[in-house]
């Protein structure tokens, strides 16, 4: 019997707006590069990869200024790869800061309240599992301590996402065995993984279709299907 849902945060239960990838696709359009929303969503797949497994390694936020640099400008160009374009690494670092600067805010996606609702209804208890810094993430102007009953970070945990332990101290604190749990990401190798390595049941939220070489776990394309697989 499913006791509790853990969710990841970002590009599950939150999101950029304007969408990140509607900036990007403007960004390079400046640049004279023409893409797609389709091509675009897959090459910030890959490249969320590329973040997720640095972020692991080294929380970017913490690292020197010039190392965090360094990186986003590798992640810039494993994008434009991705899109077909073969760019400078100045003109990579140049869309980047073009795509930082540029006027944006996080909102939770239109299905997170409803699916808290509905799974409230059924005495579901709600958590978080993230590799961000609470002070980095919108936790508190988003309302997301009010609406969820425990979170756990990665670096109040000293590890993330997939390591195992950061996944053992939120079913500690939601008081519940991994055979009573489900955890949602978008994210396969961090999120589906991570979860399924511990006995957790997981979904893997595929927005876009991103994932369809994926078989090994149910895949929702909206929170609101969660509620069938309890």
């Amino acid at each position: 019997m499913i006791k509790t849902v853990f969710f990841d945060l970002y590009h599950t239960l939150v999101r950029y707006d304007p969408p990140r990838e509607e900036q990007q696709i403007a960004a390079l359009a400046a640049h004279g590069m023409v893409t797609d929303h389709q091509t675009m969503c897959m090459a910030l797949q890959v490249a969320d990869v590329f973040f997720y497994e640095e972020n692991a390694r080294a929380a970017i936020f913490k690292r020197p200024a010039h190392e965090q640099m360094a990186f986003y400008e590798e992640y810039e160009c494993i994008v434009l790869e991705q899109c077909g374009f073969d760019v400078s690494e100045e003109t990579a670092l140049e869309i980047f800061k073009q795509m930082h600067e540029a006027p944006k805010k996080l909102v939770l996606y239109d299905d997170v309240l409803p699916t808290f609702d509905a799974l409230r209804a059924k005495g579901i208890t709600l958590g978080l599992i993230t590799n961000a810094e609470q002070g980095q993430a919108p936790f508190e102007q988003l309302g997301l301590y009010d609406l969820l009953d425990y979170l756990v970070t990665s670096p109040d945990e000293g590890m993330g996402k997939p390591q195992p332990h950061i996944f053992w101290a939120a079913l500690r604190q939601a008081g519940v065995k991994a055979s009573e749990a489900i955890h949602v990401g978008d994210q396969y190798d961090v999120d589906v993984v991570g979860a399924q390595g511990v006995g957790i049941k997981a979904l893997l939220l595929d927005r876009n279709n991103m994932f369809d070489q994926i078989d090994d776990c149910p895949k929702i394309s909206s929170l609101t299907e969660i509620v069938a697989h309890l």
